[in-house]
C-alpha cells in the first residue's frame, strides 16, 4: 500500500513527541503528482544581488531556508474514498494541523511532512484553496490546495559555558632563606675558601 502525506503538527520547532500538537496526524486524500523543492545560497551583498544568489567571486555565505511547494487534491465525491468527510471538514482537519490550531491560540503551529521516504520540518508560509466542483446546492465537492513551505531548522543544543579559570599566585621557582641567614652562610663560605686557599 503506498504511503500517503503525512502532516503533524508541533508547538515548538524542536519537532519532539512532547511537543505534539495532537496526536492525530492528517494523511493527503491523494498524494502529490508534482513534488518542488527550491534551495537558494545566501548572496554576500543582499541589497544588490537577488536572494539566494552568488556574489561576484563566487562565495555562498550559507544557505537560505529551503522552499517547498506542492499541491493537494481533495475529493469529496466518494469516489477516490468513500471513507473521508465532506470537502470542508476535511479542509479544516488539514487547517488545524497546517495553518491555526485551536490548543496553540490559533497560531500557525510548526509542521512534521513525511513524503517518500523524506522527513521536513517546516512552517506553512501560504496556502491557496481552489473550489473545482460543486453539488446542485452549492456544496464544494472537489478543492485543490495549493500549499508553499519553509522549512526550519532544530535549535542548536545550549554550550555550557566553561567556569574561567581561578588565577594562580606567581611564586618564585626557589624559595629564598632569610637576609640574616644569607649574611651568616657567605661570611662561614668565605672564610672557608680562604682557609682552603692558604
Amino acid at each position: 500500500m503506498i504511503r500517503k502525506m503525512a502532516f503533524r503538527a508541533f508547538s515548538e520547532n524542536s519537532f519532539k513527541e512532547k511537543d505534539v500538537v495532537s496526536k492525530a496526524e492528517y494523511l493527503a486524500v491523494l498524494n502529490p503528482t508534482s513534488f518542488v523543492r527550491t534551495l537558494s545560497v545566501k548572496s554576500e551583498d543582499k541589497k544588490n544581488q537577488p536572494l539566494g544568489s552568488v556574489n561576484d567571486v563566487g562565495k555562498g555565505m550559507g544557505f537560505e531556508s529551503e522552499v517547498i511547494k506542492f499541491d493537494l487534491l481533495i475529493d469529496g465525491t466518494g469516489l477516490v474514498d468513500e471513507n473521508r468527510s465532506d470537502v470542508k471538514t476535511e479542509i479544516d482537519k488539514f487547517l488545524e494541523i497546517v495553518y491555526s490550531n485551536p490548543e496553540m491560540g490559533y497560531k500557525a503551529p510548526y509542521v512534521g511532512i513525511e513524503y517518500a521516504g523524506i522527513l521536513m520540518l517546516c512552517k506553512l508560509t501560504s496556502l491557496e484553496i481552489v473550489y473545482q466542483l460543486f453539488h446542485q446546492d452549492g456544496t464544494p465537492l472537489r478543492a485543490k490546495l495549493s500549499c508553499s513551505f519553509k522549512t526550519v531548522s532544530r535549535p542548536k543544543p545550549s554550550q555550557k559555558k566553561k567556569p574561567p579559570k581561578a588565577k594562580q599566585e606567581c611564586r618564585p621557582i626557589c624559595e629564598c632563606t632569610c637576609a640574616s641567614e644569607v649574611t651568616d652562610q657567605a661570611s662561614k663560605l668565605g672564610k672557608d675558601t680562604i682557609h682552603e686557599i692558604k
